[in-house]
């Protein structure tokens, strides 16, 4: 997959805008998705980026058009009481999201994704490693969230409202609509008329994980398409995912 175009920039900022809050999040990915953060801060008011290292923003702000509309969210995501803080304060701030990407590996935490929800206004892409492709919809993330749209939850984190220290009250809604973005990887098969010139036989594949460019440039695009699930790349044959 090539990088993102201009055309592909253009069009997912223009997503972003039309939505009530100008106000974007990031959580995690901050090397893989800085293409993404880059290209969205061009186009809205403020993105705010929440990750537990801080060392790369400078390097995103640089590219930024607009620097001074990046905001940092230093937190421990993996502490749903500190994750409840944090969001509460930037949305009192700037606003409820009206976008979120999020990447989150579960072996981190399995709440977070949910909790962040309940701060999001607006389309919410759950950025998925690419086993995660073998599961059918309803047992992923959306099962979690889409029964509880407009239905308020309360997370795992204490009965506190939000900015109260403890989870998210149960007065609280979750008012997105939730997208998966399954990242999967490249086959780069050879022609058949290569496969004939070199003596290879129709079996030779080579194939490679994404470049943190790719990654960027298919999550612009699933949030132009707003699919229920986009695949980056493909995951298809599984046989044939990168061994390393």
């Amino acid at each position: 997959m090539a990088a993102a175009t201009a055309d592909t920039k253009v069009a997912a900022a223009a997503a972003v805008t039309g939505t009530k809050q100008p106000h974007v999040l990031i959580v995690g990915g901050t090397g893989m998705l800085a293409d993404a953060a880059v290209a969205l801060c061009d186009g809205t008011r403020i993105v705010s980026v929440l990750s537990r290292s801080v060392s790369w923003m400078d390097g995103v702000k640089k590219r930024s058009k607009f620097p001074n509309h990046f905001v940092h969210l230093k937190c421990d995501y993996s502490a749903d009481t500190q994750l409840v803080q944090v969001l509460s304060a930037a949305t009192q701030k700037y606003g409820r999201f009206s976008l979120a990407i999020v990447w989150i590996h579960s072996n981190v935490s399995t709440t977070a994704p949910v909790t962040v929800a309940g701060f999001v206004d607006g389309p919410y892409f759950h950025v998925l490693g690419s086993d995660s492709a073998s599961a059918p919809e309803t047992t992923t993330l959306r099962k979690e969230i889409e029964p509880k749209l407009g239905a308020g939850f309360k997370s795992s984190g204490g009965s506190g409202g939000p900015g109260s220290g403890g989870g998210l009250a149960a007065s609280v809604t979750i008012g997105c609509s939730y997208h998966e973005v399954i990242l999967g990887f490249i086959n780069e098969q050879p022609p058949a008329a290569a496969i004939k010139g070199y003596g290879l036989t129709a079996s030779a594949h080579k194939t490679r994980w994404l470049t943190w460019e790719e990654i960027s440039a298919g999550v612009l695009l699933a949030i132009t398409t707003r699919k229920p699930r986009s695949i980056v790349g493909t995951v298809e044959p599984w046989s044939l995912r990168p061994k390393y």
